[in-house]
């Protein structure tokens, strides 16, 4: 049992006799409770070492993408949607660049939905004509995204900020790489991936310990147990492929997103990393900052004008969007902040009150248990304690910061821009 006796939560973690790590956090207050069953396994997994036979194993590109859709699809034509329907689960699935992941939730029959869940994730269906018709399916969907202007600034971005990293790569591949896939490939990375002990399923809300697991012993079999999976990337480079990129689509206001990466974060400070950079992207682009401030008065920016940060164990990069009329100014300026932060270092109250304004952010992360369920699935698969968030930030200093703010200015950045046709 894991207890946070700041916010007084406690999460149970049980490693299941099949592998599966679960981990159950209980809120009896709350009328809705979710699941999400999630493989470490995205698009960056086109290259690795196979476990049991240690030969190096490469797919071609969005086959992780392609297996999600494909986990929908059962023998017996169950329809996997119309069954949550009967019980009240709203339910879908995602892949992003490091995980593949399968959710629902409900405020009545969650042991049905459960069972649901687990259910079919568990029971692959490959063949060659139903891999056919989903490579057309895809190949809409990667089309479609083609002409999409967030879409496209967001992957533009990416493509020039990483030379070598798969992170450059769209989760759904392309037309040429899907046309790759056949069955035999798919059961390949379904029994790679989708082993248990690469595998979480994370439960918030109200459940009975016991049910959920009479549930798990049913439909998670025990399987041969497998090694380490040894993933295969490229080294990725301080360099960028380029530093502004722009393309014409249907957009009423130039849209931007400008950023970098940082390389070589140190390991065993994973979740001090995490919350200085978290601090810094509020000291530099909240609403209050002055880098906004002076684009917003000077009417450079209008108030669509969003940090992220994207931090994990094998990748890690931030930037901002928004939309502007002269993108390359906010770029400069953007620049500039950098340098003058970077030389004057925070200042006392300003970094108080980003500590203040991160706390509460991650506070209310507990009141919404969708959202409180992937924080989980994404800690579990850092190999971070949630738990230890609070402790972690209150010992973060102001030469924390400056030692990050020193790593944003020592890399090179990249602008994306998308302009009116």
């Amino acid at each position: 049992m894991m207890d946070n006796t700041i916010l007084n939560e406690s999460m149970k973690v049980v490693k299941h006799k099949s592998g599966l790590t679960v981990y159950l956090l209980k809120k009896p207050d709350y009328y809705k409770s979710t699941a999400i069953f999630a493989t470490k396994y995205g698009a960056i997994d086109s290259k690795w070492k196979n476990p049991k036979t240690g030969e190096i194993v490469e797919v071609p590109d969005g086959i992780a993408h392609f297996l999600e859709h494909k986990m929908f699809e059962q023998e017996d034509e169950t329809n996997v949607f119309a069954e949550y329907a009967k019980f009240g689960g709203n339910a879908n699935a995602f892949t992003s660049s490091n995980t593949t992941a399968y959710y629902f939730s409900s405020t009545e029959h969650f042991y049905e939905n459960l069972g649901i869940l687990l259910n079919f994730v568990e029971k692959p269906y490959f063949t060659p004509e139903n891999v056919a018709k989903e490579q057309g399916i895809i190949g809409q969907e990667i089309r479609m995204y083609d002409d999409d202007p967030d879409w496209c600034l967001y992957f533009n971005f990416l493509k020039n900020l990483y030379k070598n990293h798969n992170i450059r790569k769209d989760p759904a591949g392309t037309i040429e790489s899907i046309a790759k896939i056949d069955a035999p490939l798919l059961y390949e990375c379904y029994n790679t991936f989708y082993h248990p002990s690469n595998m979480v399923l994370v439960v918030v809300g109200q459940f009975e310990e016991e049910k959920v697991f009479e549930i798990i012993d049913q439909k998670i079999p025990c399987q041969e147990q497998q090694g380490k999976i040894e993933r295969l990337y490229e080294t990725e480079t301080e360099e960028v492929v380029k530093n502004t990129v722009e393309q014409v689509l249907e957009v009423g206001t130039p849209k931007f997103m400008a950023g970098g990466k940082l390389l070589n974060l140190p390991q065993n400070t994973y979740l001090k990393n995490e919350i200085a950079l978290a601090i810094l992207l509020k000291l530099l682009f909240s609403k209050t900052s002055d880098l906004f401030t002076k684009l917003y008065q000077n009417g450079i920016i209008n108030e669509n004008f969003y940090p992220d940060l994207e931090h994990t164990r094998d990748y890690c990069y931030w930037c901002v969007s928004g939309e502007s009329e002269n993108p390359d100014l906010v770029f400069e300026e953007l620049k500039t902040e950098l340098s003058n932060l970077s030389d004057k270092g925070v200042r006392e109250e300003e970094f108080i009150c980003a500590k203040r304004s991160v706390l509460g952010t991650h506070v209310r992360r507990y009141n919404d248990p969708e959202l409180l369920s992937r924080i989980i699935m994404d800690y579990a698969f850092q190999n971070a304690d949630l738990f230890a968030y609070e402790t972690e930030l209150e010992n973060i200093t102001k030469e924390d910061i400056n030692e990050m703010i020193r790593r944003l200015v020592n890399s090179e950045l990249v602008l994306s821009v998308i302009k009116p046709s």
